[in-house]
């Protein structure tokens, strides 16, 4: 019983850190609240958070491996759609700094788990 609540425990944890990525992603620039860390820096760190509580929650690596590639499409998807919004600009490095994130979250949390 206690891993089927420690599984889901980091299942909505990361569901709630997709929804917040998509609200500060979509968001008019200056809305969206500042680190004072460089941009590439925040998107690696959001994405590797969000990633990391993913794998602690998800077992199976066909799971593992979808929950990365969403997240990189959700990246490639949010800085194409920031071209239309006031204040914001898309741009590869974004997405770069996002899907390296993901998968450092990913790799981080398996060795924390011992996968």
């Amino acid at each position: 019983m206690r891993d089927f609540v420690n599984k889901h425990f980091w299942i909505i944890l990361a569901v709630g850190g997709c929804v917040s990525i998509a609200v500060l992603s979509l968001v008019p620039g200056y809305l969206r609240p500042h680190t004072g860390a460089p941009g590439g820096v925040e998107h690696f760190a959001a994405y590797a958070i969000v990633a990391g509580a993913f794998a602690m929650g998800l077992r199976s690596e066909r799971s593992l491996f979808a929950m990365v590639a969403g997240l990189m499409l959700a990246a490639g998807l949010f800085e194409l759609l920031q071209v239309e919004i006031p204040g914001r600009s898309a741009g590869l490095t974004g997405f770069l700094s996002s899907s390296l994130g993901a998968w450092t979250g990913l790799v981080l949390a398996g060795r924390y788990r011992g996968t």
